[in-house]
C-alpha cells in the first residue's frame, strides 16, 4: 500500500479527456470527502493544452501540490502531455519536499515501467467503484467514505458569493487583521469554493501582521495555486517575499524573485530584490565557507530556484519547440552552473538541431559534473555517431550500457555504429538487446533487418 501523506492532500489529477466522466466523479467525491473545493486540482480539458500560459499553470499545481493521482487508460498513456506531468511528479517524488504519487487503473492498458514499479490501485470490474475509492482514501491517509454521508453544502449564490469577499475586503482597508481571519476563516469552512486568490492573500497578508508566520505561508501557497490574473499574481509573490524576508528565508526570497522576474523581465524592484536575495545567501555562506551544510543549503536554494526553468525545458523538449528549450535551460545554468540535468537536455536538443559540436561541449560538462549519467553518455555517443567517429560512439553507448544494462535506446545506436563498420553480426545482437527491451522502437527493426540483408551479402 502506497505511503499516505504527512499532511492534508492537495491533490492534482492528470487525465486523458476521454476520462472525463471516471474523472469528473472523482473529483467530487474526493473534494465532498476532504470538505474543501481547492483540494483537488482537475484539468477537465485533460492535456488539450492550448497554449504555454496554461502550462505555466499546470506546473505550478503540479509543484506546490503533496499527491498526485494519474488516471491510466489507453488514451492516457498514449497522451505526451499526461506522460509529461508523470515526468515532472516522478522528479519530485525524489526531491526533498517528496510527493506521493499514485496510479488509478480505470482501462486496461499497459503500465508504462516506472509506475509499474508502484502499487496501484484499479477501478476494473469486478471491483465496485465503492471499493476502489475506499482502497484510494486509505492510500490518502484518509478513513474509508460512509455510503451515508451528506454531502459538503457550498454556497453558490455569487451574490452571497461577492458580499462575503466585499466584507472581507472593507475589513482588510481597515487594516482589522483579527477580524479578516475570522471572516476568512468563516468562508473556509462553509463556502470553501466561494474562496478566491484575492482572499487567500487578504488571509495571509492578516496572519503576517498577527504574526502567524506558518499560517500566511499556507495562505499564501493557496493563493499562488488559484490565481490566473498575472497582476494579482506579482501581488501575491511581493506580499510573500516580504513575509520570507522578514524570516530570513532569503533562499525562498529568491526563488519567489525569479519567478516574478519570469512574468515581468528587468522590472527594478523585482531584480533589486533578487540581487539582495542573492547577496544574503551568498554572504551566509562566505561566513562559514567550509560549513557543509550551508554548502548544502547553497545548492539546495539554487534548485529550487532552477526547478521551474528545469521543468519549462522539458516540457519545450517534449514538444520539440527545440529553441524554447535551450533559452530555459541556459537560464536554469545561469542559476545553477552545476546543474547536470540542465547540460545533458540542452546537449540532447542541440544534437536534435544537429549542432554536434555544441552538443559534445555540453554533454561533456555534463559527464564532468556526473559521471554515472547514463543519457549524457548515450546522447554524447549519438552525437559522435552523427560526426561518423564511431569508435567514440562506441565507447560512449558501452559506458551508457554499463551503466543501464535496459537502455534500449543506446543498444540501437551502438548498433547502428558496429553497422557502419560493417561488424554486423555485433550489430544485429545489439538490434537484439534493443527490441528486447523495447519492441516498439520501428527504427531499430528497420536497422537490423538491413544489417542482417548486408551481413548474407558479405558472406
Amino acid at each position: 500500500m502506497p505511503t499516505s501523506p504527512a499532511t492534508t492532500p492537495r491533490i492534482f489529477i492528470s487525465h486523458s479527456h476521454n476520462d472525463n466522466e471516471f474523472g469528473v466523479k472523482l473529483v467530487e467525491d474526493l473534494r465532498r470527502v476532504l470538505g474543501d473545493e481547492s483540494a483537488v486540482w482537475y484539468d477537465a480539458r485533460g492535456g488539450l493544452h492550448g497554449g504555454d500560459p496554461w502550462w505555466h499553470k499546470i506546473m505550478q499545481e503540479l509543484r506546490t501540490r503533496n499527491t498526485f493521482i494519474v488516471v491510466l487508460s489507453p488514451d492516457s498513456v498514449a497522451s505526451p502531455w499526461v506522460n509529461s506531468e508523470i515526468d515532472l511528479a516522478w522528479r519530485q517524488k525524489h526531491s526533498p519536499s517528496g510527493k506521493l504519487i499514485i496510479p488509478l487503473l480505470y482501462r486496461q492498458c499497459e503500465i508504462r515501467d516506472d509506475l509499474d514499479t508502484l502499487q496501484f490501485i484499479s477501478f476494473l470490474p469486478p471491483r465496485t467503484y465503492e471499493e476502489s475509492f475506499n482502497e484510494l482514501l486509505i492510500a490518502l491517509g484518509l478513513s474509508p467514505y460512509i455510503a451515508t454521508s451528506k454531502p459538503i453544502q457550498v454556497a453558490n449564490d455569487p451574490d452571497a458569493v461577492f458580499v462575503r469577499q466585499r466584507n472581507i475586503e472593507v475589513s482588510f482597508a481597515a487594516k482589522d487583521w483579527p477580524d479578516v481571519i475570522r471572516k476568512t476563516n468563516l468562508l473556509l469552512k462553509r463556502a470553501p469554493a466561494a474562496v478566491t486568490s484575492e482572499i487567500y492573500r487578504m488571509q495571509g497578508v492578516a496572519f503576517f501582521e498577527e504574526g502567524q508566520v506558518q499560517q500566511a505561508q499556507e495562505a499564501f501557497d493557496a493563493a499562488l495555486a488559484l490565481v490566473s490574473d498575472r497582476d494579482q499574481r506579482l501581488t501575491i509573490l511581493r506580499n510573500y517575499a516580504d513575509l520570507l524576508a522578514s524570516q530570513d528565508q532569503w533562499s525562498d526570497v529568491l526563488r519567489l524573485a525569479n519567478e516574478a522576474l519570469r512574468l515581468v523581465p528587468n522590472d527594478k524592484n523585482w531584480t533589486t530584490m533578487q540581487q539582495q536575495a542573492q547577496n544574503k545567501v551568498n554572504e551566509a555562506l562566505r561566513l562559514v565557507p567550509n560549513d557543509k551544510n550551508w554548502t548544502t543549503m547553497q545548492q539546495q536554494a539554487q534548485n529550487k530556484v532552477a526547478e521551474p526553468y528545469l521543468e519549462e525545458g522539458d516540457i519545450h523538449y517534449k514538444s520539440g519547440k527545440y529553441n524554447k528549450a535551450i533559452m530555459a535551460y541556459d537560464h536554469v545554468i545561469r542559476l545553477d552552473p552545476k546543474n547536470t540535468w540542465a547540460y545533458a537536455h540542452r546537449g540532447e536538443v542541440y544534437r536534435m538541431l544537429k549542432d554536434y559540436q555544441r552538443a559534445i561541449q555540453d554533454l561533456d560538462r555534463a559527464i564532468g559534473l556526473n559521471s554515472k549519467s547514463a543519457d549524457a553518455y548515450a546522447w554524447r555517443g549519438a552525437a559522435y555517431l552523427e560526426l561518423n567517429d564511431y569508435q567514440s560512439a562506441i565507447r560512449d553507448l558501452d559506458q551508457a550500457i554499463k551503466l543501464n544494462p535496459r537502455y534500449a535506446w543506446a543498444y540501437g545506436c551502438r548498433g547502428q555504429a558496429y553497422s557502419a563498420l560493417k561488424e554486423y553480426q555485433q550489430a544485429i545482437e545489439d538490434f537484439d538487446h534493443a527490441l528486447t527491451w523495447d519492441s516498439t522502437l520501428g527504427w531499430v527493426r528497420a536497422n537490423r533487418a538491413r544489417a542482417q540483408r548486408l551481413l548474407v551479402e558479405q558472406r
